[in-house]
């Protein structure tokens, strides 16, 4: 096995261990499935985030291998919490249905600032992130900023973009 394949291994782990939080212990988030979401400003962090002026953010996950299941979305507006603790930190998440490989979220009312989306295919529709025996991701993964994690999982920052007074659109190539 080559350098790179190690790393590919390792990553892929520690986005299941980061992965695997969101679901609380083992137990499924309670996510609604719909194609927008409103974000509740008291869930945003105030520091770097102007609560007053808000904005519009599009998300369109690519790549997904097939139809099945639904593709699950995570808001983040700070590193709290990056990139597992979805409930707790998470600005907004939900699940919505893919069409053609392509799956599309909207997120509304978002304060202009800074954030980071990871997202899943939940291709069994379990709400877990189901892993090989070598617990190796068996379905999708992508991060904003298309960042392709390399040891663990990428950092905020990494993954970071900004919401200004233009609607905001992104696109997220699925890894598997």
């Amino acid at each position: 096995m080559t350098n790179a394949h190690h790393r590919a291994i390792i990553a892929t782990l520690a986005f299941v261990a980061l992965a695997g939080r969101a679901v609380e212990a083992g137990k499924p988030l309670d996510m609604p499935v719909t194609n927008t979401l409103r974000i509740e400003a008291s869930r945003v962090p105030r520091e770097g985030h102007n609560l007053g002026a808000t904005g519009e953010l599009t998300v369109v996950l690519k790549g997904l291998r097939n139809d099945k299941g639904l593709a699950r979305l995570a808001l983040f507006g700070s590193q709290t919490g990056w990139p597992g603790e979805w409930s707790a930190s998470g600005v907004a998440y939900g699940a919505t249905r893919i069409e053609k490989g392509v799956a599309r979220m909207v997120f509304t009312g978002v304060p202009h600032g800074s954030y980071a989306i990871i997202a899943y295919h939940d291709e069994n529709n379990n709400g877990v992130t189901d892993s090989n025996f070598l617990g190796v991701p068996s379905e999708g993964y992508g991060f904003s900023n298309n960042v392709k994690p390399l040891i663990s999982s990428p950092k905020f920052k990494e993954a970071r973009f900004e919401i200004g007074p233009k609607p905001g659109a992104i696109e997220i190539r699925m890894i598997y």
